[in-house]
């Protein structure tokens, strides 16, 4: 059945009315001329014809004091402001990777993304610049169409009449030439060829790790997913091992971790059928949905920069719904209590390996003591063992 040919208007309209207001934020360099946002975009606009000219003239003091006032503008685009001054410092046979920023292999990523983009499909390639305090943006395809090509021929000037023989300055203008399309990549299979970058890299890496572990060491608060298994023993095996989900949220230092724990228990129905007592009548039941609460305590006995592990001792209220839990249950859902819950004691190791120096996974394995009470129903004494993948940040 087509759709009525109001409804096929009424899309029309719609689609029209989407595409004015993608193409209402991108606005021509003429119309923020002489508007507050202008600031943001002026050196994007200036770049492609003032650099070539002041190239031209060996004003590369000039090309400086520009890349330099572009890095205090409202909106720099690093990349290219990076490409300039390192190739000022190539032209004058003076790059030095120390007197590099800390993240230019991100930058060398960026800005041969943009020119393999560029010098490859050319028609799509597009260069947006969100402009400051506003939902709009500014299409600054043109003018960084313009500034691309401009660095790749300077880059390709450098090394044909400078003869560098560097590693370092060949590297990165082979970069700003377009020969290298992924430099992090490429730098990474050929790091004997330079020994320098590598250093620097690993001088950089040791500092992060020391801030790192400082960051984590220090007074600092924690949050951590929880998905696992709950396994149960003794009689308590009757009803049956039951996946779970939770939640762990608290604070640690570099020794001590305290957290609040609350997971979920889930998987109906039990293995076992089993018998509850209420109002003097026995009830045979499948049903099960059950979970932990408690506080946490994990003393940590090993550290490394990427892990680290502990003792973890808990307590707190473990229980199941027997009738009617978060699951529902049609049946017998007036009969109460419909919870048999007990004291929790546990005990275990806390595990933590840390990604990047960043978020965190691990393994909490822990011996459950508990004492569930059945009076007049099937006999449920047993502890369980709980084994969860954490997943997290500090």
């Amino acid at each position: 059945m087509h759709p009525p040919i109001q409804h096929k208007l009424f899309l029309l309209l719609l689609a029209a009315l989407l595409v004015n207001l993608v193409n209402a934020q991108r606005k021509d360099t003429g119309r923020f001329s002489s508007n507050r946002y202008y600031p943001a975009i002026r050196f994007m606009v200036k770049a492609p014809v003032m650099l070539p000219a002041l190239y031209k003239a060996g004003k590369l003091n000039e090309i400086k004091n520009f890349a330099d006032n572009w890095g205090q503008s409202p909106m720099p685009s690093d990349e290219f402001i990076f490409a300039i001054h390192v190739l000022i410092a190539a032209q004058n046979n003076n790059v030095s990777i120390h007197q590099m920023p800390w993240d230019y292999m991100r930058l060398l990523d960026s800005y041969a993304k943009e020119l393999a983009n560029a010098n490859n499909a050319s028609k799509t390639f597009k260069y947006y610049i969100k402009l400051p305090g506003s939902f709009y943006t500014y299409d600054a395809t043109n003018d960084a169409l313009k500034l691309l090509q401009f660095l790749q021929a300077w880059a390709n000037n450098v090394m044909e009449a400078q003869k560098l023989t560097d590693s370092t300055s060949l590297f990165v203008c082979r970069v700003f030439a377009g020969s290298i399309s992924t430099p992090s990549s490429y730098f990474k299979l050929n790091k004997y060829s330079y020994v320098e970058m590598d250093s620097y890299d690993n001088s950089i890496d040791s500092v992060r790790q020391q801030c790192f572990v400082v960051k984590r060491n220090n007074t600092t608060a924690t949050f951590h997913i929880l998905t696992g298994v709950w396994l149960p023993n003794g009689n308590l095996a009757t009803l049956g091992a039951h996946p779970s989900v939770g939640i762990q949220f608290g604070g640690r230092n570099k020794w001590n971790e305290y957290d609040v724990t609350w997971s979920f228990r889930f998987l109906n129905p039990t293995p076992h059928m089993y018998t509850v007592l209420r109002d003097d009548t026995l009830y045979n039941n499948h049903y099960y949905d059950g979970g932990y609460a408690g506080f946490d305590y994990t003393r940590y006995v090993i550290h490394k920069t990427s892990f680290e592990a502990g003792f973890m001792a808990g307590m707190g209220y473990d229980y199941f719904d027997a009738f009617n839990g978060f699951n529902g249950s049609e049946n017998n859902h007036h009969i109460q209590p419909s919870n048999i819950g007990s004291f929790d004691f546990n005990v275990g190791l806390n595990l933590k390996y840390f990604i990047h120096r960043g978020p965190s996974i691990g393994i909490q394995a822990k011996y459950h003591c508990v004492n569930y009470i059945n009076t007049g129903g099937t006999d449920l004494g047993g502890n369980a063992v709980t084994i969860d993948f954490s997943f997290g940040a500090n």
